[in-house]
Parts: C-alpha cells; structure tokens; sequence
C-alpha cells in the first residue's frame, strides 16, 4: 500500500468512528507506545535492510582493499564489522564454520582462546540507542560524521532524527560511492557525502556551509 492509499484508508477510518471517539483515536494515533514500538521497529527493518545490502559488497571484516587499517592480519583479532553482522548473522557463520570465535593457540590441538572481535561500525540496535536514548533532539540541526565510512551513522541519523541536514565526511572514494549509493536508493536526500580530507582544510567549516 502506497502513502496517498494509506492516508485515504485512515481518513476513511477516522470517518467511520463515532463521533464522540474521534478524538481518542487521534489521540491513540499521536500517543500509542504500541504506534511509537512499529515506527521504531520500521526504522530497524530499513536499517537491517541497508545491512544486508553492504554484506552482499564489503568483505566480512567490513574494510575495503583501498582502506589503510592497522592490525588487520593479526592472528589474535578479527575484525567483524557489527553494522554488517549482528550477532545472530554472526553466529549462523560460525554454525556453518565460514567463521570462528576462536583461534588456536597450539596448532593441531584443542587448545583455544577467543579472539578479539574488532568493529568499525555501530551495531544497528546500537545506533537506535544512541538516537533515541543518549543524544537529545537533533530537530532542526546539522549532524557531522568525519570519517563516515559505510555511512551507518548517516543513515541511522536520517531514520531516528528530524535533523535539517546530515553530513558525511570521507576520504575514501570507494567508500563515498558506496554510501551515494546507499542513499539514493533509500532517497535519504538530507544526506550528503562529501570526499574530503580534513587534515588538509585551513577551516574545514568552510566545507561544509
């Protein structure tokens, strides 16, 4: 059902109630935490959506060959991105041996350890806590992520905020392209990336006016 359908259907419902419980209704609609946990858990099914599309073109530790990351051969840590794999995706790798927790100490021997799982990305129930429970209004403000990279903060930002304007900031063009993608197939027009690297800007303000 699209939007204007929708809004005729509940037009058509406000119609049929009785008169004298028309404002309950709306005041149910405006109010109901029931309304408030569907909307929230809209924002999580697109959020997990945006997830499972960067799966299908990010390698599982969620850094991309054009990126300089420290310690990512490490035999001791993984890096396990939590925005794309959640520990429920996490643990369906780890059933099917395409992952592991764990490393060995002794080769050829039960002797493990678990290894350190590094993240570069919020999980996604992680970013709905931060927008809905740590940070307070964001109405009416411009949001600033410097050093963006899969643009999960951005897109969180877009689905729990009323923020005038979110701004990305990144210095890799094949993480840029990735997060334009992304926002224009979810039409996230509040949401702009811009390729730049900040150490070199005299006034980086400047860059974003």
């Amino acid at each position: 059902m699209n939007l204007k359908r929708s809004k005729a259907e509940v037009s058509e419902l406000l119609l049929n109630t009785k008169p004298e419980s028309r404002e309950d209704l709306v005041n149910f609609i405006k109010n109901s935490e029931e309304i408030e946990d569907f909307i929230s858990d809209c924002h999580v099914q697109i959020l997990e959506s945006i997830s499972e599309h960067l799966r299908e073109v990010v390698p599982c530790c969620g850094v991309l060959e054009s990126e300089s990351i420290v310690n990512l051969d490490d035999p001791k840590t993984e890096h396990i991105d939590a925005f794309l794999f959640p520990d429920d995706v996490l643990d369906d790798l780890c059933d099917e041996g395409k992952m592991s927790r764990h490393y060995c100490s002794n080769c050829g021997s039960k002797k493990t350890q678990k290894l350190d799982l590094v993240s570069h990305s919020f999980s996604v129930w992680e970013l709905k806590w931060l927008f809905t429970k740590i940070i307070p209004s964001l109405a009416n403000k411009v949001i600033l992520d410097v050093g963006s990279r899969l643009g999960c903060v951005l897109y969180a930002a877009a689905e729990y905020t009323n923020a005038s304007k979110i701004i990305g900031v990144e210095l890799n063009a094949d993480l840029c392209a990735l997060q334009n993608s992304i926002i224009e197939q979810y039409n996230y027009d509040k949401i702009e990336v811009i390729q730049a690297d900040l150490r070199t800007k005299n006034n980086y303000y400047d860059l974003l006016m």
